[in-house]
């Protein structure tokens, strides 16, 4: 899989020019004849629509008149190709038009701490991580207590939101799978402070001051404020 650089905002890898069928994919399918009195409405009435073909486990379709079509693998030009091919000799002059709905293998999945976790297609073009997480709601938790993991196949990749936010934005790949996870960044206020407990970082790099301040300051009654004390465990 090869990506584009991460660029802010969005833009990303171009779409794929043919996109290939595959089971659970949903198009529509309309039919028109060079006549009234066929098997499907002429093309002067817009044709005979099927609104919601969907490929089965088998990889195939099954349209009237026309039956069960292996369509697997193929794309949309050569899908309308199969159906007029079928029709000959049965319909007079057919004209099929295929226009695909959905499609899994070009799609990504948005869970995790997002409001709706969603199939996203990306059909209608690029898709970043933001555009992803907004197409399902947006996120649970703040950017600073989350991240965004993007998974394809056995590759991880694991980003910061605040970073995604801030500017490295990557655009998705066909088949990711992107996780939102809750990553706790915080501190622990303990001692004469009055708001004593386990805070959230409110801002990307808070100093001392940031943290005394969401602890709502020193207690004054209980506090030396010559003796105010940051310990900080060093990771292995």
């Amino acid at each position: 899989i090869q990506r584009s650089e991460d660029r802010p905002g969005g833009a990303g890898a171009e779409t794929q020019a043919r996109v290939r069928l595959a089971p659970g994919d949903a198009m529509r399918i309309v039919i028109a004849e060079g006549r009234e009195g066929g098997l499907f409405a002429p093309l002067t009435n817009g044709g005979t629509s099927f609104p919601n073909v969907r490929v089965d486990s088998t990889g195939a379709i099954s349209l009237p008149y026309v039956g069960r079509i292996p369509v697997k693998g193929l794309d949309t030009p050569e899908v309308e190709a199969r159906v007029r091919d079928k029709l000959k000799g049965g319909a007079v002059e057919p004209q099929v038009y295929v226009e695909l709905l959905a499609n899994r293998n070009n799609s990504v999945l948005v869970s995790g701490e997002v409001k709706a976790p969603v199939r996203v297609s990306m059909l209608d073009g690029p898709m970043t991580v933001i555009d992803a997480v907004a197409k399902a709601g947006g996120l649970t938790k703040s950017p600073l207590q989350s991240d965004a993991v993007i998974r394809h196949g056995t590759s991880v990749r694991r980003i910061p939101m605040e970073r995604v936010q801030s500017g490295t934005n990557p655009t998705l790949s066909p088949g990711d799978t992107l996780t939102v996870e809750a990553r706790f960044r915080g501190f622990n206020a303990i001692g004469a402070v009055k708001q004593p407990g386990q805070l959230e970082f409110n801002k990307v790099n808070p100093s001392v001051m940031d943290g005394l301040a969401q602890a709502q300051w020193l207690n004054d009654d209980a506090a030396n404020p010559t003796g105010v004390f940051l310990f900080r465990m060093d990771e292995p």
